[in-house]
């Protein structure tokens, strides 16, 4: 089990570099969540992230409801939504505290025909297709997966914690 909880400025939780680029990853990982984020506080449990290390294609945010919100690039740093980065789609609440969540998410990327799929204790929750999952038209794939950073958007002094465990990546 790993915990990931905001820890300063850096706080980037685990990063796996895939073997070769792909342009669909999916990931599943039971996440246990002790408190719904409040306020500006942002729990990010997935990032799908380019040939630059720093710069994801796709962030999946658990927001104050137990709904995700997928943001392009890191819309959810500040409500950014400068270089293509912002909302992509939000789920109605699926994810609740207290309990082991298994969160399964597929991700599509691509500038005109991506796609992300959500599943959630093996039921399927939410799809949506034909987005703009791709944060540069040159960079329409997925090098690496980040989990559990746990970030705080606007670092309000509050803390985004989760747990999470039995963590894999297919394509």
């Amino acid at each position: 089990v790993s915990q990931s909880r905001y820890g300063g400025q850096e706080d980037y939780g685990l990063r796996k570099v895939l073997p070769s680029p792909r342009n669909r990853v999916g990931i599943c990982e039971r996440v246990y969540i002790p408190a719904m984020p409040n306020g500006q506080r942002a729990m990010v449990i997935a990032e799908f992230v380019g040939i630059n290390a720093n710069q994801a294609h796709v962030s999946a945010c658990v927001n104050s409801n137990g709904g995700i919100t997928f943001h392009r690039g890191y819309g959810y740093f500040f409500n950014a939504s400068s270089n293509g980065e912002g909302v992509i789609a939000t789920t109605d609440p699926i994810l609740t505290t207290n309990a082991w969540n298994h969160v399964e998410i597929q991700v599509g990327i691509s500038l005109t025909d991506g796609w992300i799929r959500v599943a959630v204790n093996g039921v399927h929750r939410f799809e949506i297709t034909g987005v703009n999952t791709a944060i540069s038209g040159s960079d329409q794939q997925c090098h690496s997966v980040r989990h559990g950073i746990g970030w705080r958007l606007a670092f309000d002094g509050g803390v985004a914690n989760f747990y999470m465990d039995d963590y894999q990546i297919y394509d």
